[in-house]
């Protein structure tokens, strides 16, 4: 299973241009990550003891989203830099 996993996950990266996967990626983990940041404050604003649990684990949801949109900010600056979009 986990091969399998392996060789699907290289041929998915291998057979899409690193635009159109950042493009469609992109929007879509910002959406994701502004929901689970929102639902937190949400249930930080609620005050009640048992949400605290369930902020830990939206975090643990948050961590790795914010981490993949702050690479692929970082790769299309560096895009924009290597072809001379910005001076």
């Amino acid at each position: 299973m986990t091969s399998s996993v392996t060789k699907l996950t290289t041929s998915l990266l291998l057979s899409h241009t690193h635009g159109a996967m950042t493009g469609t990626l992109g929007p879509v983990i910002v959406v994701v990550v502004v929901v689970l940041l929102i639902e937190s404050e949400l249930l930080r604003a609620s005050g009640a003891s048992s949400p605290a649990r369930r902020r830990e684990v939206l975090y643990v949801a948050i961590a790795p989203l914010v981490f993949a949109f702050s690479l692929i900010v970082i790769v299309r600056f560096m895009d924009l830099l290597r072809y001379g979009a910005i001076p």
